[in-house]
């Protein structure tokens, strides 16, 4: 197997096959470790992973817990939401590690030890971003408008950032959401020449479809992590006795998209060969 590894962000809407697709990785004998984040399923991978494979899929489950708060100022009362899920993330992608013993075990090894053989496959951005979100209001809970939008967009992008510096094939899925140009914020403590510099930038910014994350900024810039940027999508004219989905991963330029593939792959990779078909590219 090739020492190289491929680091890749994968976007598309819902149902289009992105958790499906690391189901082609298990079948040609990589560990998947699977981070299932929030109510993302991680049945599509189980079912098309071949019944002899599944012995390669580590399925790991994250959620944030929620609890009823009674407090006294009735605006207060009710859901809420404790940002547990992305500190363990960001703990297993450093040490391996789950739980919040400092004598638990590391049953999957550390994470500076895994190699080609082993896929690590964040899924999603959203729930990410959520949990993200909920740890910067507790932490600050008085923070200035939008500051903690900011600040769990920072969280979003670090994880991404730790996720790359492994030696493993490490994937990021993420659904995708319309962006157009954003002239003004309307924080109060914005200044009139912040005000201009963001209406100027946004008389070049084109709309177009970017992963869903906290901030419109950290949606446009989140792809640039990544040297590969691949998108999931359904093309019935892609329907084969093969590929019955029709669901497909385009490694071409689409317009509304920023699609990244430095290798030489055809366009429109059927969901079960692209990871498969991408690693035997970069071998050559």
């Amino acid at each position: 197997m090739s020492d190289r590894v491929l680091h890749a962000l994968i976007q598309g809407p819902s149902g289009s096959g992105k958790t499906s697709m690391l189901a082609g990785a298990a079948n040609m004998g990589i560990r998947v470790i699977h981070l299932c984040l929030g109510s993302e399923s991680a049945e599509p991978l189980r079912y098309f992973t071949k019944p002899e494979c599944r012995k390669n899929l580590e399925l790991l489950h994250f959620r944030d817990t929620y609890e009823l708060a009674a407090d006294d100022d009735p605006e207060q009362r009710g859901l809420r939401i404790g940002s547990r899920m992305i500190s363990q993330v960001e703990k297993f992608l450093f040490s391996g590690k789950l739980g919040s013993r400092k004598d638990v075990t590391q049953p999957y090894g550390h994470p500076q030890e895994w190699g080609p053989a082993t896929l690590v496959a964040v899924d999603g951005l959203t729930p990410l971003g959520d949990s993200a979100e909920a740890r910067a209001l507790e932490l600050n809970p008085t923070t200035r408008e939008g500051h903690h939008l900011w600040v769990a967009g920072q969280a979003q992008k670090g994880v991404a950032q730790l996720g790359r510096t492994l030696n493993c094939h490490f994937l990021f899925l993420c659904h995708i959401d319309i962006k157009g140009p954003k002239p003004e914020t309307g924080y109060k403590d914005e200044t009139e020449l912040q005000k201009q510099i963001k209406r100027e930038r946004a008389q070049i910014e084109e709309t177009g479809y970017f992963p869903q994350a906290c901030s419109v900024k950290i949606s446009r810039n989140f792809p640039h992590q990544f040297p590969f940027s691949l998108l999931t999508e359904t093309d019935v004219e892609q329907v084969t006795r093969a590929n019955p989905s029709g669901r497909v991963v385009r490694t071409g330029p689409v317009p509304g998209y920023l699609i990244k593939c430095p290798v030489n792959v055809k366009d429109r990779l059927p969901i079960m060969d692209a990871i498969p078909t991408i690693l035997n590219a970069m071998e050559e």
